[in-house]
């Protein structure tokens, strides 16, 4: 009599599960990711700019996001996007260079969250950007893009060393203050290109 009420039992859970895997797939991307998304929009100088973060749970259809196959966001094209952030623990170091002027701190901890995370280009932002090895848990990552922004720390190479698919870093016209490593180029596997022309070093 027991199995006559277990089998139907069985069934119906089979069938919820099905539906909140659908759910999950429709909703675009999981939760982790949107919520960061949506931090990032608020440290925002010009929150206008991402009108559409926010307005569906589909966060994959959202300006300058890109997901892969999985709904993981693969892609942030974050390019003359002004952010703001805490202020780094060297304030003083940021605000006495002129890029950055102690306006736009950026906390490199914000992108964490995107454990898929193959394109970030951060172009333009003029921002003073500190602790790369925040980055170390983007394990993914191949293409960083820190051009126009303000780089502090002796050592940034060496943080970014520690990307193993890391293939291209682009620091053009960057100011850079403190020690621009000679780093051991066999620690990138698959690193190709480091773009650095014009760069100010301080």
């Amino acid at each position: 009599m027991m199995s006559c009420y277990v089998r139907p039992l069985r069934t119906m859970l089979c069938a919820l599960c099905i539906l909140q895997f659908v759910f999950y797939m429709a909703s675009g991307c999981i939760v982790e990711e949107r919520i960061a998304l949506m931090q990032i929009k608020s440290s925002s100088l010009d929150a206008n700019s991402l009108d559409s973060w926010g307005r569906s749970d589909d966060c994959c259809s959202w300006d300058r996001v890109t997901c892969n196959s999985n709904k993981r966001v693969s892609d942030l094209s974050l390019g003359n996007f002004y952010l703001q952030g805490p202020n780094p623990e060297n304030t003083a170091e940021c605000a006495a260079l002129p890029w950055s002027g102690g306006y736009w701190n950026l906390n490199l901890t914000i992108f964490s969250s995107f454990q898929e995370l193959q394109v970030l280009d951060l172009f333009g932002n003029v921002a003073c950007i500190q602790n790369f090895e925040d980055l170390q848990g983007l394990t993914k990552l191949r293409y960083l893009n820190l051009g126009e922004n303000t780089l502090i720390g002796n050592n940034i190479l060496e943080s970014l060393g520690k990307l193993a698919y890391l293939e291209v870093i682009n620091i053009e016209m960057s100011s850079l203050s403190g020690v621009l490593q000679n780093i051991e180029y066999d620690r990138f596997q698959n690193f190709h290109e480091l773009a650095r022309t014009a760069s100010g070093h301080q």
